[in-house]
């Protein structure tokens, strides 16, 4: 079988699985130290991605300002650390970033392996402001997947089975059959 024929099938085969519906979800900060006061607004941006990592995008706004502090003090060998715990305090993670980019904007894959409710802390000391603690609720949700079936566009297959055709100077088709039975594969 031909390369182009092999990519054929595998993006036919990929088609048949379910479909993952991923949604950014954009959560404000609640200021998390038991003693002062907030001095930044924060907002965390998270992006559902594979075998469940969320990629998280924080970044904090001195209050009265527009823009993401874009300078931290450096705390414990890193300047932004980053603490999830899930609500059965049965997942613990612990993650940092080391530098923002230039808008202010720090970007870190957190694993968290199970759906439900997160505290997600941002714990950082933008420069000039002082230690700022930052709690978001996140509750990850399980990928929502797609009801659609493909058909084979001829011929009947087994269920589970591909075929694909392809000739010189013709481009290649592929067909393929889900069982009814089919279950997503394992996160």
């Amino acid at each position: 079988m031909s390369q182009s024929a092999l990519r054929a099938a595998a993006f036919a085969l990929a088609a048949c699985l379910p479909l993952a519906v991923h949604a950014a979800e954009t959560l404000t900060g609640a200021y998390a130290l038991p003693d002062g006061r907030p001095r930044v607004r924060a907002t965390l941006v998270a992006t559902p991605g594979r075998s469940g990592v969320e990629m998280l995008d924080i970044a904090m706004t001195q209050l009265g300002k527009q823009h993401p502090v874009a300078k931290y003090e450096t705390e414990l060998s890193k300047q932004l650390h980053i603490i999830a715990i899930s609500s059965d305090f049965r997942t613990f993670v612990h993650e940092h970033a080391d530098r923002p980019a230039t808008n202010g904007h720090f970007r870190v894959a957190v694993p968290l392996p199970r759906p439900g409710l997160y505290h997600i802390y941002a714990d950082g000391v933008p420069s000039g402001i002082g230690q700022q603690v930052m709690r978001f609720e996140l509750n990850r949700r399980p990928p929502h997947r797609s009801r659609r079936r493909l058909r084979p566009r001829t011929g009947a297959m087994r269920p589970g089975s591909i075929r694909s055709s392809c000739a010189p100077g013709r481009r290649a088709s592929s067909a393929c059959t889900c069982p009814a039975t089919a279950s997503p594969p394992p996160t």
